[in-house]
C-alpha cells in the first residue's frame, strides 16, 4: 500500500470508530414537543396574545396543547402554572396587581404524542395579564404572557 492509501484508510477506520462510538445525545423536552396556546377551535388552536374574557366553556374553550414529534417512550410528567392578577389593580395601577398562580399535574401514558388542557377561568378571575408555563419532564416547553380581556361592547350575542 501506498503511503497515502494507508492514510486514508486509517482516516476513514477513525472517523467510522468515532461516529460508531459516539453515545446518543439525549434530546431537550422543547425540541422534541411542539406547544401552542390559544383558543380551542374545530381540534385546533388559534394562537392569540388577547382572550376575551368568557366564563362560559360551551361558548369558548381557551389551553394549551403539545404535540410530541413522536409517541412518548415512557410516562412522562407534566406541570403547568397559570400565574394570574387577583384584583382589576393593585395601589400603583394594573401592573402593581397582587398576583396568585394555579398549578396543576398530569401523567402522559406510554404510546401517547399528544396532550390538550383546558384553562377554566372562574367567575373570581379578573381581566389582565396572565401568564402560562408549561413543563415536560421538568423541562419548560412554553413560558408566555397572554392578556385576558373584557368583552367588548359592539359583540353580537
Amino acid at each position: 500500500m501506498s503511503p497515502s492509501r494507508d492514510m486514508r484508510v486509517v482516516l476513514w477506520l477513525l472517523l467510522f470508530c468515532g461516529w460508531s462510538c459516539k453515545p446518543e445525545a439525549s434530546t431537550p423536552e422543547s425540541n422534541r414537543v411542539e406547544a401552542k396556546f390559544g383558543l380551542f377551535f374545530g381540534g385546533q388552536i388559534q394562537q392569540r396574545l388577547e382572550l376575551p374574557f368568557e366564563l362560559d366553556s360551551s361558548r369558548q374553550a381557551q389551553g394549551f396543547q403539545l404535540m410530541f414529534r413522536e409517541p412518548v417512550k415512557r410516562p412522562t410528567q407534566l406541570e403547568w402554572t397559570l400565574d394570574y392578577p387577583t384584583t382589576r389593580a393593585g395601589p400603583r395601577g394594573p401592573s402593581n396587581a397582587p398576583r396568585a398562580a394555579r398549578i396543576e399535574r398530569a401523567t402522559l401514558p406510554i404510546g401517547a404524542d399528544r396532550f390538550e388542557q383546558s384553562l377554566v377561568l372562574r367567575p373570581t378571575d379578573v381581566p389582565g395579564t396572565y401568564n402560562i408555563r408549561v413543563l415536560v419532564d421538568g423541562e419548560i416547553v412554553m413560558d408566555r404572557p397572554f392578556l385576558l380581556v373584557e368583552h367588548r361592547l359592539d359583540r353580537d350575542d
